[in-house]
């Protein structure tokens, strides 16, 4: 039984602005999407609700925030303390899942960036692989004219942090397309020596639309899936204190790349 078939990035939500094409020199194709996990050294994610939750506190329905490894309080990523569980459940395939689907030209996901601006792109069709199946860095795409997501940048140590950032994601399960979308969120990059970049992106996701994926009827409903889910929930509490979202954060490596214009 296998839950998720593949993921596809449909679009992002961003403010009414221009998002038309503009070429700069700081171009990255993303090869590489995980889960954020917790380390000894704290959890990568975003303050998404903009409260410090402890334990006793219903505001986050009695999840503790993390801390990230720069020391920021108030991380907001209950997904990474499911991975550890979920990878004994069919959720195992999500990770390869996404490999396969940037390799073979599904999720192609670009982005272009100053000291003050980012711009994601989706790309159009397969890029060239190496021998050892990663993405070969330098080399060109199309992509769609109008940007995916704008987002203003804010430097922080070297690294980059922009608010807000949403995608609209859709899953394909059995054959069947459900669609939710992660909301409210950030991404931060942090560009490497060797020319490259690592970071992070997140954000909420609403819990009615991980149940509908755990419930398909072409999948058939798995009851430790869900009861994860509905206990992990950490954020915005309806009237009776059941928080209706969960928040989740995932980390990324990119290679530089080009736009073919």
């Amino acid at each position: 039984m296998i839950f998720f078939a593949i993921l596809i990035i449909l679009g992002c939500r961003s403010p009414i602005e221009d998002t038309s094409f503009q070429s700069t020199d700081r171009i990255y194709v993303i090869d590489e999407i995980t889960f954020a996990r917790r380390t000894d050294e704290g959890v990568w994610g975003f303050d998404i609700d903009e409260h410090i939750s402890q334990e006793s506190d219903a505001t986050g329905c009695h999840h503790p925030d993390g801390i990230d490894p720069l020391g920021n309080e108030g991380i907001d990523n209950a997904m990474s303390g499911l991975v550890p569980a979920l990878e004994l459940t069919e959720a195992a395939a999500i990770e390869p899942l996404i490999d396969e689907a940037i390799r073979n030209g599904n999720l192609v996901l670009l982005f272009e960036y100053d000291d003050s601006t980012l711009s994601m792109y989706k790309g159009i069709g397969a890029p060239m692989v190496g021998t050892d199946g990663k993405l070969l860095d330098g080399q060109s795409f199309v992509v769609e004219e109008q940007a995916l997501q704008v987002v203003s940048l804010q430097e922080d140590f070297n690294t980059w942090i922009g608010f807000p950032f949403a995608l609209m994601i859709s899953l394909s399960i059995m054959g069947n397309d459900i669609n939710f979308d992660m909301s409210q969120g950030g991404i931060r990059i942090e560009e490497q020596e060797d020319g490259s970049v690592i970071g992070s992106f997140g954000g909420a996701i609403p819990l009615s639309s991980l149940l509908v994926i755990a419930n398909d009827d072409q999948v058939g409903p798995n009851e430790l899936f869900v009861g994860l889910i509905e206990s992990a929930a950490d954020l915005f509490p309806d009237d009776e204190g059941q928080c209706q979202y969960l928040s989740v954060a995932f980390s990324f490596h990119a290679i530089p790349a080009f736009f073919i214009e």
